[in-house]
């Protein structure tokens, strides 16, 4: 990580959050925009990655993980929790700008930021604690873009004119 010369200032907008994270304390966070919350939700769907991951939060101990892809498990953690850094103080070496806009890239990316992470003293309890926490943030971003979407759809179709 590179400490910053001044500290970041959080902008008041909704897409900027402050989460509590175990052992971390309170953390910023800016969600991504729309089209990158997209390609995360394709990595994460690529090989049922999501659907692993929710079963295997309900378990515990080596039932949790039976059946997952653990490194693509903590690439997808460290490309969501990449995509959403915002520290204050920390801005992360390894840059989403640096690698190829498409789910290999993105798979990369977030494999060296959970890399990046790791050293700098991040435990696996704290990062999945982030990522648990910014995850259903993202989502919700989703879901408010299709009830923007189905408001502006509220018309009916203009009629067809005679040519």
């Amino acid at each position: 990580m590179i400490k910053r010369q001044t500290p970041r200032v959080v902008p008041d907008r909704p897409h900027y959050l402050t989460l509590e994270i175990k052992e971390r304390g309170p953390t910023v966070w800016r969600l991504p925009s729309p089209a990158l919350t997209m390609l995360l939700v394709q990595l994460m769907n690529k090989d049922d990655m999501a659907n692993k991951a929710v079963k295997a939060a309900k378990k515990k101990g080596a039932k949790a993980v039976a059946g997952v892809d653990l490194l693509k498990m903590y690439s997808v953690q460290g490309a969501v929790l990449g995509l959403c850094w915002f520290d204050l103080d920390f801005d992360l070496q390894t840059q989403w700008a640096e690698y190829p806009n498409t789910l290999e890239g993105l798979e990369g990316f977030g494999s060296e930021v959970f890399e990046e992470l790791y050293e700098e003293g991040w435990s696996t309890s704290s990062t999945v604690d982030a990522w648990s926490q910014v995850l259903p943030k993202i989502v919700d971003t989703l879901v408010d873009q299709g009830k923007a979407a189905d408001l502006v759809n509220f018309t009916k179709a203009p009629k067809a004119k005679p040519a």
